[in-house]
This record gives C-alpha cells, sequence and structure tokens, in this order.
C-alpha cells in the first residue's frame, strides 16, 4: 500500500480532528457528570495555613545542580491559526456536543494555507510506517486518507475512544510527525 499527499493531507487532517474532537467529547462528559464527594470546606485561614505547610515541606533538592531551563527547547511561535494545532472554537463550544459537521468543514478548507507544512510533513514521512498502521485499522471504518463525513468521523471516534490500539498509535505518530514537520525533529518511524 503506498499513501500519496493528498491522503496524506487527509490522514493529518483526520488523525488531529479526531484526537481533539475525543478529547472535546470527554471533556463535555466530565463536565456533565455529578460531581465528586466535595472536599471538606476550609476557612481562608486552614487554607493558607495547609499550603504554607505544603511549601515548607516541598524538597526540590533532586533538581539541585541542573543547569536546564524546561522552556529552552520550546520553539516561539505565534498562537496557533491552523486546524490541526487548534480545533474551530465554534464547532467545540456548548454541553451539547461537538458539531462535527461545522468541525470538519473549518478543518478540510485550510489545505492550501497549511501547502508548505504537509510538503515538508510528506517528505519526512516513512511511507512504510504508515501503510503498516493503516493496514491494521478496523477495516469495517471508513479510510483516514479521504475526507471524511460527520457520520464517519462519529465511528472514528468511538473507536479511538474505546482504545483501539493501532488507532491510537497511528493518531499519535500523526500527531508527532506533524509536529516535527514544524520544528525540525524526527520523522514517523
Amino acid at each position: 500500500m503506498s499513501i500519496d499527499r493528498e491522503e496524506f493531507w487527509h490522514l493529518l487532517v483526520n488523525t488531529n480532528s479526531l484526537a481533539e474532537l475525543a478529547v472535546a467529547e470527554f471533556a463535555r462528559e466530565l463536565a456533565a457528570s455529578p460531581p465528586a464527594a466535595s472536599p471538606p470546606a476550609l476557612s481562608e485561614s486552614e487554607l493558607a495555613a495547609r499550603l504554607a505547610e505544603d511549601f515548607r515541606t516541598l524538597d526540590l533538592s533532586a533538581l539541585d545542580g541542573l543547569d536546564w531551563d524546561p522552556f529552552a527547547s520550546v520553539p516561539h511561535r505565534a498562537p496557533a491559526d491552523t486546524p490541526l494545532d487548534a480545533p474551530p472554537d465554534a464547532a467545540l463550544d456548548g454541553s451539547q456536543g461537538v458539531d462535527l459537521a461545522a468541525y470538519l468543514e473549518a478543518a478540510y478548507v485550510h489545505e492550501e494555507r497549511l501547502r508548505r507544512a504537509v510538503d515538508a510533513a510528506f517528505e519526512r514521512a516513512d511511507p512504510a510506517a504508515i501503510a503498516a498502521l493503516l493496514g491494521r485499522l478496523p477495516a469495517e471504518l471508513p479510510p483516514l486518507t479521504r475526507r471524511l463525513a460527520p457520520a464517519d468521523m462519529a465511528r472514528w471516534i468511538a473507536a479511538y475512544r474505546a482504545d483501539t490500539p493501532p488507532l491510537g498509535e497511528l493518531v499519535a505518530k500523526a500527531r508527532a510527525l506533524w509536529i516535527s514537520s514544524r520544528d525540525g525533529t524526527a520523522p514517523l518511524r
């Protein structure tokens, strides 16, 4: 099996969208679930005393001698403006669930604007690794290498949330490939 550039574009959009839509659905379910038992109410002075005690006993000695800035390796860039980095807010807004049609429409319209980044990711991708992962996906689901209808994406979200191992691996690796194509790190292997 080989994957062409257009199929690759759809794979990137669909896997990144799948991950974000599944998280949005999970967050909505969490927000709708009954709250867990409330912690005991503390007065401001009790809370301040507990925080002070926690900070007093905090042991950071394991970090002694480290000359490491955790943010030094994070490239600075402007806020995300692509569907692969940020979901369309309107499609994810509200407690009624995600508007899959609006989300997917917004995600698919940015191909031309993302052409250079997608081309860079495509050049770095390992077609054999992608084909191997695609070949392990459930055959009854529509291909992730084409534009998906909302009902198709809903089926993929259900499979992803059911922890289908090859799908989780593909989503993670496609996301890593997208990120690496933008920051110059390792390709999908």
